[in-house]
């Protein structure tokens, strides 16, 4: 007899939204079974295809200390469509957060993936003087970085709320740090700059980025009191040219 055609599983596609958050923010997290030739979603009856409906759908939000052995409570997704489950949580404690979402099916079978926009940001709130809340905003000119090219890094405190940059006649609390001190991480490797100060809560400094990879930013600073901060904030992309 002639061997059955293989007919491919219905590829595991996690989301995150939105990829950076404020600490004590709520984000949502959302899983979509698709067709791995097309990319859409599956849909009832569908050929050339296999998808069954889990039994289960959880997610993880994993420090990067654990590395591979996430012990994180898990967070249970709810159907939200045929093929599409989704669920939301609050992130506490800032850092670089691995999102890993988990289905399983009754004969004990499972699969998981990460989402292919990388790692979760969650930042902290500094508290300004004028009762705001306000964070580090990171970019780059170019916006998108060339691979062993300088670029200029860019660290901007504005309104956790509005975006808005931190205005000339407020400080925060602990008062704006002299200098920033980024560290650069990648599968590839670690690269550290100074972020040095350039206006009213705006700081920058050259990198580059010696791969095309998604690289988590760390930024660290002396306070008033002399504690030492350190935060992930954000990731930058290198691009090849």
């Amino acid at each position: 007899t002639a061997a059955q055609p293989f007919i491919p599983p219905a590829a595991v596609v996690p989301s995150v939204n939105p990829t950076a958050i404020t600490s004590g923010d709520r984000v949502t997290i959302e899983v979509r079974f698709v067709d791995p030739q097309s990319g859409q979603i599956v849909t009832p009856g569908q050929q050339g295809v296999r998808y069954d409906a889990p039994t289960s759908v959880t997610a993880m939000l994993c420090p990067p200390e654990q590395g591979n052995g996430c012990q994180s409570a898990p967070i249970t997704l709810t159907q939200a469509g045929y093929g599409v489950y989704r669920g939301d949580t609050t992130a506490h404690d800032a850092g670089a957060y691995t999102v890993q979402v988990t289905a399983r099916w009754a004969d004990g079978s499972y699969r998981s993936a990460v989402p292919p926009s990388g790692p979760l940001t969650v930042q902290p709130a500094f508290m300004g003087t004028d009762g705001h809340r306000y964070i580090l905003k990171l970019a780059t000119d170019p916006a998108q970085p060339v691979v062993n090219q300088e670029a200029t890094l860019r660290a901007t405190f504005v309104d956790a709320d509005t975006g808005a940059q931190l205005p000339e006649n407020i400080s925060l609390v602990d008062g704006l740090p002299a200098q920033l001190d980024a560290d650069l991480f990648a599968p590839a490797g670690v690269s550290g700059r100074t972020l040095k100060s350039t206006g009213h809560g705006v700081y920058q400094g050259p990198v580059k980025l010696f791969s095309a990879q998604t690289w988590t930013v760390r930024i660290s600073f002396t306070d008033a009191n002399g504690i030492l901060i350190t935060f992930a904030s954000g990731t930058l992309q290198g691009v090849e040219k």
